[in-house]
């Protein structure tokens, strides 16, 4: 919601309007790569590993990278989603972390 909310505000068209297959939305930041690095960020800080966490966020920076080589982001369409979603991730955490016990006793 943060990106698509952000592609509405800014208005960046992608750098490759005009081509074959290109994306119809904005550009201005990377869905793809915000919820990579939102889920692979949570992932990661609940396993409590850090090579676990190093794996998966080098995991989500490929898939930003294919973002850019598929011609359809910039390299600041993937740098606002990497940080977008690697603060929606850290916060996912922590709120999990804060309320796990309560969520525990609802859900059982």
């Amino acid at each position: 919601m943060i990106s698509h909310g952000l592609k509405l505000i800014f208005k960046i068209p992608r750098p490759c309007v005009g081509l074959p297959n290109c994306p119809n939305t904005y550009s201005l930041p990377s869905g793809h790569t915000s919820v990579i690095f939102a889920v692979m960020t949570a992932l990661g800080l609940h396993y409590k590993k850090k090579n676990v966490l190093i794996l998966m966020l080098i995991f989500a920076g490929l898939v930003g990278i294919s973002r850019i080589v598929l011609g359809v982001h910039t390299i600041e369409d993937v740098l606002a989603g990497f940080v977008i979603g690697l603060t929606v991730g850290f916060l996912i955490q922590k709120a999990y972390e804060t309320h796990y016990k309560e969520l525990k006793e609802i859900l059982s």
